[in-house]
């Protein structure tokens, strides 16, 4: 129940950041593929460097991804999901200090800065990976896709990823 809570807060947050109003009634609307052409030109306001997968530990199944997102979008995107066949699921996650303790914390979403940068790094803001695939190795190629919200609208990005060793 908390999970649909906060899923429907982070939706009216989105909604109030300016989405575009829905077209009054009788007005024409977007076919299938122009929201293809429109998704794929926003795609490219979304451009990811140094981005990997850290290995995972000897008989773990869980690691981390980073990666510097940056945007040259004129208005505040958020990161809302990711997913990767490397892995059964992929939550975004970040590091909080609490009575001087590191705490990981799971987030809903990461807000992505108009003309701005996202950074996704250790002991920060990453990607927790869980049920990781344990034949990875170092060297490795493996697809990242994300899902960022402009404007209330998914924008999917799918990036190949190079699985590095720890250290």
């Amino acid at each position: 129940m908390y999970r649909s809570l906060m899923t429907g807060m982070a939706l009216l947050a989105l909604a109030a950041c300016g989405g575009e109003s829905p077209p009054p009634t009788g007005a024409a609307t977007t076919t299938p593929a122009e929201t293809s052409a429109t998704n794929s030109d926003m795609a490219s306001a979304f451009a990811i460097e140094d981005a990997y997968i850290r290995m995972p530990l000897a008989g773990s199944d869980k690691t981390a991804a980073y990666f510097t997102l940056t945007s040259s979008a004129d208005t505040m995107a958020f990161l809302i999901d990711a997913s990767t066949p490397a892995a059964e699921t992929a939550e975004l996650h970040t590091h909080t200090h609490e009575n001087g303790m590191m705490a990981m914390r799971k987030a809903d979403l990461f807000e992505i800065p108009a003309n701005g940068v996202l950074e996704l790094r250790p002991m920060g803001n990453h990607l927790m990976l869980f049920g990781v695939d344990s034949t990875l190795a170092d060297g490795d190629l493996v697809s990242l896709t994300l899902v960022i919200s402009v404007d209330g609208e998914p924008v999917v990005k799918t990036i190949d990823v190079p699985v590095k060793p720890l250290g």
